[in-house]
């Protein structure tokens, strides 16, 4: 039980870059045909074939992994992960269940097989992994994966409650500012660019975005005084970041909405 969670927590960190995975692949070559009957370093190989996309060469050694060591349940986790990888989530799922079910505590497994249902159209039952693998103070790309989990399964409301309780980055501010406007509801999203608006720094964007929301509830000359606003704000930036590429666009989007 202990190898095989200590071969869990191999599979769980991200060690490896694509940079240096010929040599990491020869060396592990290496220490195979030093111990030939040794299943963990096959699996650490297939481990480096899913990274560089040869999922042949992958699934053959998770085969000898298996087959070297029946019980090495780490292998579902990998080959499941392949799977998903290669554009086959429907056969990623049952390898994925099967590590679930034998190591239940292991959120890595549940977010493997959360986004294995999403990808085959199961949403509500992604719903149910995601919950399985969130933490407290979840990784927020982990988070936005599960609201759009719970919105595909259609509980927009309750996606919209969970990104409430979530730190207000910027990420969460547009996903709950896209869910609002999903459901039709234009005052909610313009109340959240507001919030957003004040407790941001650089605030002409969200003057943008505020314009954009006034116009749509045809409160127009509301919209000119924001993207006004939106103007004096960038022309308040130092010289170098008003020529950046996005500064740039942003200035002729706010002049041709004022023309408009």
């Amino acid at each position: 039980m202990r190898r095989t969670l200590a071969i869990v927590c191999f599979l769980a960190a991200p060690l490896y870059g694509h940079e240096g995975i010929h040599e990491q692949l020869e060396a592990v070559s290496r220490a195979i045909t030093r111990e030939p009957r040794n299943a963990a370093l096959y699996l650490k190989r297939g481990e480096l074939h899913r990274l560089h996309k040869e999922w042949k060469d992958a699934e053959r050694d998770y085969d000898r992994a298996r087959a070297l060591e029946p019980d090495l349940i780490a292998v579902d986790l990998a080959r499941g992960r392949m799977l998903f990888d290669a554009g086959r989530a429907r056969e990623a799922i049952a390898s994925l269940q099967l590590y679930v079910r034998a190591v239940p505590h292991d959120a890595n497994g549940h977010t493997a097989l959360a986004r294995a249902l999403m990808s085959a159209g199961r949403a509500s039952d992604a719903v149910k992994e995601y919950e399985l693998s969130l933490p407290t103070n979840a990784d927020p790309d982990l988070a936005l994966e599960y609201t759009a989990a719970l919105t595909a399964a259609g509980r927009r409301a309750d996606a919209l409650r969970y990104l409430d309780t979530l730190p207000r980055l910027v990420t969460v501010e547009l996903a709950a500012i896209e869910l609002e406007l999903a459901g039709g509801n234009v005052e909610g999203a313009l109340r959240r660019v507001e919030a957003a608006q004040e407790r941001a720094t650089r605030k002409e964007e969200w003057l943008e975005r505020r314009g954009d929301l006034l116009l749509k509830l045809g409160r127009t000359g509301e919209a000119r005084v924001a993207y006004q606003a939106a103007l004096d704000a960038l022309s308040t930036l130092p010289p170098e970041r008003r020529r950046t590429r996005a500064a740039i666009a942003t200035e002729r989007r706010l002049r041709d909405a004022l023309a408009r």
